[in-house]
């Protein structure tokens, strides 16, 4: 995801920024098996230090890629 795009998602309520995620992710990856085995979960992550908050929301089965 670029920092545009995750800016732009930061704007967003959490259930739309969602909803186009899943959008997205679902127009590159539509099948039987991501309806049964394939969702999304939603973390929060923030620096300790200065306080950034990174709201990512990757696919469930994406974990640890780009």
């Amino acid at each position: 995801m670029t920092p545009e795009r995750e800016a732009a998602l930061e704007t967003l309520p959490p259930e739309v920024a969602s909803e186009k995620e899943w959008a997205i992710y679902k127009q590159r990856n539509d099948s039987f098996i991501v309806d049964l085995f394939q969702g999304q979960y939603r973390n929060r992550l923030e620096c300790m230090t200065c306080h950034k908050v990174c709201p990512p929301i990757p696919s469930l089965g994406q974990q640890g890629t780009s």
